[in-house]
């Protein structure tokens, strides 16, 4: 949410800049993070099942 409220500020003011390319990046990462936690969830719980 606050980069959301900070993005928004950015583009209201007159002379405000965004950096684009650094919200990419973070949209990139927002997209990843779900399925990558999925798998390292996965991989440990497979492993867990292993040892017991």
């Amino acid at each position: 949410m606050i980069v959301g409220s900070v993005t928004g500020v950015g583009v209201a003011k007159p002379n405000g800049k965004v950096h684009w390319s650094i919200g990419k990046k973070m949209v990139v990462a927002w997209v990843l993070t779900l399925p990558g936690a999925a798998v390292v969830s996965a991989l440990v719980y497979y492993g867990v099942q292993r040892v017991f």
